[in-house]
């Protein structure tokens, strides 16, 4: 018979009708399915006819408002122009081609760095002439009998290769999801080489596939790749030590240098910056151009080296400079930090309020209750210490914080403002209201590749995957927050 369908979307690129078989668990997947389906440049935004206030074009902040069955979708693009010398090759940072961008391999290679996450839907590579031709006859096979292909080990090592490669370009360390996805959209479009027996037929693919990972990385830490040779295991070291890998969805967590760009020359870059934020007057647009060229270079030295915060500061002055921040955050995880942030904070506000106000007048509902208020203490114990006197003073036993600074007692009512505080340092003050600081904290988290706190980890966990939709998928095993979650789309 034929499937029911569970979603309709009519995206308005060109007009297109795209029915999936299941409804998005969230606005990023649904990002990468329509980038998958319609090979889609990236850093788009989507908004949808919103039929509670007349189908007026609402931002698409949050999966739950979308309307059920069927919807229609607007993509939309940020255009931003960048000058560049007359004689670049376009072939490094632009966008341009939507072959490029739908392309895992067309990573601005020159800067070395990946543009784009791993799909929602795997689009399975092309193989070699004769392995494809090889596939095509085994599948003919299949689709008479249902008898599986005898593959050679040959034929297993070029599409296990094949994969690798495209895996690597969007992770370095696949999680074990990622790794079954790629070898489930394997078996389904050839599945003649499936196994046999009861298990799923992609099983032993998937198992395939994570020793090929193993070993690609193994091969290009011998290359010299920089992202994969810092957890080279040295002579002598401990047992246990921590890989220094992606964690919270770090899309350039550590990249190689650009192409023909030594260490030497990046230093000097590097020393310019340095300099120039000494003078009165800042060339803020070669100070950003700068700090894009030097961006591998100060992560070897914020990742591979673990350099400290005021070592980082004295050396890389211009990073702590507000747009600096906003900047960083997006060369490491492809993301805009103040847009996003803001823009889902108000997509969730009429939600929280209705829990709030759920907890309220149900004082029985105790696991919510117990779960906002821990989060609500989390939060208070960051943002609500109050400096009528020196912000040094407060900041210093604060490990990392939110400091907010009111006039003095019985003087002249000053206006507030918010400072970022980490190892008991102000890293950046002057900043309006505590909700930019706390976003503001959240940059520096990623740009300083600091861990969370232990005792504030849920609290940064629901910013990161709730409020920034970060890792959205890979949060099964975070009760709190998926109750929080749960209990949102429920109002």
């Amino acid at each position: 018979g034929v499937s029911q369908e569970i979603l309709s979307l009519l995206v308005s690129i060109c007009t297109e009708r795209l029915d999936l078989p299941e409804r998005p668990s969230s606005v990023e997947e649904l990002r990468d399915i329509l980038a998958d389906k319609f090979k889609l440049a990236p850093d788009f935004s989507l908004t949808f006819d919103d039929p509670e206030f007349d189908n007026e074009p609402c931002n698409l902040s949050d999966i739950q408002y979308l309307p059920e069955g069927k919807a229609v979708l607007r993509v939309d693009w940020k255009i931003v122009l960048t000058p560049v010398p007359i004689d670049s090759s376009f072939a490094g940072d632009t966008d341009i081609s939507s072959d490029m961008a739908s392309t895992p391999s067309s990573v601005a290679s020159s800067q070395g760095r990946r543009s784009s996450r791993f799909p929602a839907i795997f689009t399975v590579p092309t193989f070699s002439y004769t392995l494809e031709l090889k596939l095509k006859n085994g599948g003919a096979a299949y689709s008479e009998s249902n008898a599986l292909m005898s593959y050679t080990r040959e034929m297993k090592s070029e599409i296990l290769a094949k994969l690798a490669e495209v895996i690597y370009a969007y992770e370095s360390y696949p999680v074990l999801e990622d790794l079954e996805k790629v070898a489930k959209a394997l078996v389904e479009k050839h599945p003649c080489i499936g196994n046999a027996g009861p298990d799923k037929p992609w099983k032993v693919w998937t198992v395939s596939l994570k020793n090929k990972m193993n070993n690609y990385r193994a091969t290009l830490s011998r290359a010299g790749c920089t992202e994969v040779r810092v957890n080279k295991r040295r002579r002598g070291a401990e047992d246990g030590v921590k890989l220094k890998r992606p964690r919270r969805a770090e899309l350039n967590f550590l990249p190689n240098h650009p192409d023909g760009v030594g260490v030497g020359a990046l230093e000097s870059e590097r020393a310019w910056l340095e300099d120039e934020l000494k003078k009165r007057n800042i060339n803020k647009a070669e100070v950003n151009a700068k700090m894009d060229r030097t961006f591998s270079l100060r992560r070897k030295e914020v990742v591979a080296e673990d350099v400290h915060v005021s070592t980082i500061r004295q050396r890389w002055p211009a990073l702590f400079m507000l747009d600096q921040v906003h900047a960083e955050f997006k060369r490491v995880t492809g993301k805009e930090l103040m847009e996003t942030f803001f823009t889902s904070l108000d997509g969730h506000t009429r939600g929280l309020i209705r829990v709030y106000r759920t907890i309220a007048h149900h004082p029985s509902q105790g696991t919510l209750r117990n779960l906002l208020e821990y989060l609500d203490e989390q939060v208070r114990w960051k943002i609500t210490d109050k400096c009528p006197d020196s912000m040094s003073e407060a900041s210093s036993p604060m490990p990392m914080g939110i400091l907010e600074v009111v006039g003095p007692p019985g003087g002249p009512e000053a206006a507030q403002r918010a400072a970022v505080v980490v190892d008991g340092e102000i890293l950046c003050d002057n900043l309006p209201d505590p909700p930019t600081a706390l976003a503001v904290l959240f940059g520096f988290i990623y740009a300083l590749n600091i861990a969370y706190p232990p005792q504030w980890s849920n609290f940064f966990e629901v910013i990161q995957k709730l409020i920034m939709s970060m890792d959205v998928e890979k949060s099964g095993k975070h009760d709190k927050l998926n109750k929080l979650r749960t209990k949102l789309s429920q109002l």
